[in-house]
């Protein structure tokens, strides 16, 4: 029996899928409030490591679609429907095309308000 990797039952021919990928670094300035820890009482005075926002955009003859990662601890509903909203319009996308997700780094800074915590810094959600 001959078997087809990757082909598209409906018209017997191979898939063909592309595919593409980008990062953007969104390392917060030294100075940040950080999320993730409430022990944590002064903002950050270093930097260990850069964080990433990175994107991966597959496309084939009938389905697009990006997936956004981003290097924090997460996302607020609100925002996170900010940012599918404005890259499905912009990408001509169905916002159910458009996925966003976090690491979950507890090293990054504050994108979303935490009980006991504090609020969300809204200067560096603005250039996220």
């Amino acid at each position: 029996m001959r078997r087809r990797a990757c082909a598209n039952a409906k018209l017997g021919k191979p898939l063909k899928m592309q595919a593409g990928f980008a990062t953007s670094d969104i390392t917060p300035q030294i100075g940040a409030t950080l999320n993730g820890f409430i022990a944590r009482l002064t903002p950050s005075t270093d930097i260990d490591a850069p964080l990433f926002a990175r994107a991966l955009w597959l496309e084939d003859r009938q389905v697009r679609s990006l997936i956004v990662a981003f290097d924090v601890l997460g996302l607020s509903v609100p925002f996170a429907d900010r940012v599918v909203q404005g890259l499905a319009s912009h990408l001509d996308l169905l916002e159910q095309q458009v996925i966003l997700a976090s690491t979950h780094t507890h090293s990054g800074p504050m994108t979303c308000p935490l009980r006991g915590i504090g609020q969300a810094d809204e200067k560096y959600l603005a250039v996220l």
